[in-house]
């Protein structure tokens, strides 16, 4: 599934849902911390385009 920003036209083919509790105000910068370190791996990023098509 591709996703298209109506705005700029740029398309999207991994999207995450980071999800944290209120108590914890500071847990949603540690998941984009991780998110980045696994986006920045190609090999996990070419496994996850390959599991979507």
């Amino acid at each position: 599934m591709v996703c298209i920003d109506k705005e700029s036209k740029n398309r999207a083919r991994i999207i995450f849902l980071a999800l944290t509790p209120i108590s914890d105000p500071n847990g949603h910068i540690k998941i984009l911390g991780v998110i980045s370190n696994m986006a920045s791996d190609t090999h996990w990023r070419n496994a996850m385009l390959q599991q979507a098509d």
